[in-house]
């Protein structure tokens, strides 16, 4: 019931008492009933339930918002920065590479992610995002030089982002299948 009946309902049953008994009573339970109507409509309405989704989804970009506005490194179109991915951080990959795999099968280029690449200050290694989870880190090697790079360009310390594809590989001796990383930045000497 909204306001529009609850009103107009008040307004009959005020008029009818008024009409019957003296006119100050009408006005009192005109001031009665309006409130009362409502609290009663509110009550008796059914709440609209929200629907919530179950699903995981796997967000676009970082939620977090130092990480948006960042230096972009150029792209080579090349692919060839291979990040050291370790065991924990495959199932992450799994779900993520499900596209980029499905788009090779057909012959169509892989899907290009966005990485973010944030060093780490805590453990002195850079961290690889994609899609706001943690996919693994440079190596010591390459940590250090990248910070050499983000030094030269005046970036010391500051998050980048660069393009990144997942391909699958097998181990040479389990044959197990696994995911790499692969990153659109030129590879340290």
């Amino acid at each position: 019931m909204n306001l529009t009946i609850a009103l107009t309902l008040s307004v009959i049953i005020s008029i009818l008492f008024a009409a019957f008994n003296n006119a100050m009573y009408g006005i009192l339970i005109f001031v009665i009933t309006l409130p009362t109507l409502l609290l009663f409509s509110h009550t008796l309405t059914p709440q609209k339930k929200t629907k919530v989704s179950t699903k995981p989804t796997i967000p676009k970009q970082p939620t977090n918002p130092s990480l948006r506005n960042l230096f972009a490194w150029p792209s080579l179109s090349k692919f060839r920065f291979d990040v050291d991915v370790e065991p924990q951080y495959q199932p992450i990959l799994e779900k993520l590479a499900a596209h980029t795999i499905k788009n090779r099968d057909k012959g169509e280029k892989p899907s290009i992610l966005t990485a973010y690449l944030i060093p780490d200050e805590e453990n002195s290694l850079v961290q690889v995002k994609i899609a706001n989870q943690t996919i693994g880190y440079f190596n010591i090697s390459d940590t250090r030089s990248f910070r050499r790079r983000l030094s030269a360009k005046k970036l010391a310390g500051q998050a980048t982002t660069c393009q990144a594809t997942i391909v699958d590989d097998f181990h040479s001796k389990s044959r197990e299948k696994f995911y790499r990383v692969m990153l659109d930045i030129k590879p340290f000497a």
